[in-house]
């Protein structure tokens, strides 16, 4: 029995043994792993992070303001450093609830609130006039894409670039009126070609009257002489 119980006992103690080797091995392959995750989650956390920073110096190094809009509140999640540069509005008040009523008063843009109003999500495209803080229009083209906010998932934002296309309407319109001076010209020009003729016609002709009247008068002057001689009994063939 003695034996018997130490057999028991030594046998006890190697499965023992065994699963606390087992044990271990199983940890540190549990560490092993978790290091390796961290790790990983690291690297792609900077990765992330340097491709966050790439995307804000590329968006923030252009002249398009990058914005989010939540449309329910009417204010903005975020704003590029060029919307308050170039509207002049200091950036604590685009995130003001309401801002937007500010920036695009309804009762001159109406129909672009309503599309704003009646966003659904999805990519779209807007031309609105805005005022700056001096209260100076300004011609911004959005392009957007409309989505639930990552906040409430309810509100809708819209998020993309506003672009200041007032200086390309600017030379539209100026490029229309001197379209227009153009197509004034060419008729003032072609009236003055129908007019030109008759006149060039006339003028002709008074000239050459002019020379004809001088020439007959000349005749004339001979004519009168002849008459004189005639009467007098002179030498007519002289």
């Amino acid at each position: 029995l003695s034996s018997m119980l130490l057999a028991l006992a030594h046998s006890f103690s190697v499965m023992m043994s065994e699963c606390v080797r087992l044990f271990e091995e199983r940890r540190q392959m549990e560490r092993t792993e978790k290091d390796r995750l961290e790790k990983l989650v690291a690297e792609r956390t900077r990765e992330l992070e340097r491709g966050r920073e790439q995307y804000r110096l590329v968006v923030e190094g252009t002249q398009a303001i990058p914005f989010a809009l939540d449309v329910d509140d009417g204010c903005f999640e975020y704003i590029g450093p060029q919307g308050p540069q170039r509207l002049g509005f200091p950036e604590e008040s685009w995130k003001q609830a309401g801002f937007l009523d500010r920036l695009m008063p309804r009762e001159r843009n109406g129909a672009v609130r309503t599309r704003i109003d009646e966003s659904r999500p999805g990519n779209f495209e807007l031309e609105a006039t805005v005022l700056t803080e001096r209260e100076e229009r300004v011609e911004l083209r959005w392009v957007v894409s409309c989505e639930t906010s990552e906040n409430t998932r309810q509100h809708r934002v819209l998020r993309g670039l506003m672009l200041d296309v007032t200086e390309h309407r600017r030379l539209e319109s100026e490029l229309a009126q001197a379209q227009k001076l153009e197509s004034v010209g060419r008729l003032a020009a072609g009236v003055a070609h129908e007019i030109n003729t008759p006149v060039q016609f006339v003028s002709d002709s008074v000239q050459f009257v002019r020379e004809a009247m001088d020439v007959l008068s000349v005749i004339v002057d001979r004519y009168r002489d002849l008459r004189v001689a005639a009467e007098k009994g002179e030498r007519l063939a002289e």
